[in-house]
């Protein structure tokens, strides 16, 4: 495990809209926190994570966006294993094939 304290993530994966497990891999612990910008306000909003509950709702990000995720403690991010880089090469590689074939 690596990457404690302040972190600009996203989702490796483009789902829509990716959790807090979906960008960390695995579940928020109490005192962390998410901080996203709308870009419409061009404002930041906060949200942490306390007894099992998000105090300005659960930090949903859309596709291509980032947030500053704030992790405690000796948890950090999991680093990927080799056959979930592999796997995620693989889908990626036949989605590639998949739309060169339908151009």
């Amino acid at each position: 495990m690596t990457g404690t304290g302040r972190q600009l993530l996203s989702c490796y994966i483009p789902i829509a809209p990716a959790t807090f497990y979906d960008v960390v891999g695995r579940e928020p612990q109490s005192g962390e926190s998410v901080t996203t910008l709308d870009p419409a306000s061009q404002t930041y909003t906060t949200t942490t994570y306390d007894d099992g509950v998000w105090n300005n709702g659960a930090p949903d990000l859309a596709i291509g966006q980032s947030a500053f995720f704030n992790l405690e403690g000796p948890y950090g991010v999991p680093e990927p294993a080799v056959g979930e880089l592999a796997g995620v090469g693989l889908l990626g590689l036949a989605v590639v094939r998949r739309w060169r074939r339908g151009v």
